[in-house]
């Protein structure tokens, strides 16, 4: 049943993106990431955890590999690496929605982050509360 889930899941985030939010397909990251906790070869975490790329929907990206680092699995998978990997995004994602370029005069004031750190929040306040997050 599972893998049902995780199979219509992983199809609504990579061709069912059309009207749907942001929350509700950063929801959908998450709970696939958790689902491959339970999965007969722990290196399908390190699988799902590379296969969603910054090239991608960000807020799905960084659900994911969210998702994975708190899923509470820790077998065989080196989620140090991976937490890197996802302050590296977090910070590429920040940085590209933070409306800052090159191109900027100084008389544009208005920087908005398009979401960005909603998305964050949510991911925070829904999943963050889990043990490793408060470290």
């Amino acid at each position: 049943m599972s893998e049902t889930i995780s199979n219509q899941l992983q199809d609504l985030l990579q061709n069912g993106r059309m009207g749907l939010n942001d929350i509700v397909l950063t929801n959908a990251g998450v709970s696939v990431a958790y689902l491959s906790a339970y999965a007969a070869d722990p290196k399908q975490m390190q699988t799902l955890f590379d296969s969603f790329t910054p090239l991608g929907k960000s807020c799905i990206n960084v659900a994911v590999k969210f998702g994975v680092l708190g899923n509470g699995n820790d077998g065989k998978v080196d989620k140090a690496k991976m937490n890197d990997e996802l302050k590296a995004l977090l910070a590429d994602w920040l940085q590209m929605n933070s409306g800052f370029d090159s191109n900027n005069s100084d008389d544009d004031e208005v920087f908005r982050f398009r979401g960005a750190f909603d998305l964050i929040g949510h991911l925070t306040n829904a999943f963050g509360r889990r043990e490793m997050c408060i470290k």
